[in-house]
């Protein structure tokens, strides 16, 4: 935990991102999105860390 080793849990740091096309036959990066996938109990954090 944070208040023992005063380091963030692996799974709070890491994001999957994941890319989609816009597009059937999508050849450039404009053609593509981006979305990424962070653990929930990281998503918890930010959004205290974002009214804070």
């Amino acid at each position: 935990m944070y208040e023992e080793t005063g380091e963030w849990p692996k799974d709070f740091t890491e994001v999957t991102m994941i890319v989609l096309k816009k597009k059937a036959k999508a050849t450039r990066c404009s053609d593509h999105r981006t979305i990424s996938l962070i653990a929930h109990t990281a998503k918890i954090i930010a959004k205290i860390l974002k009214r804070r």
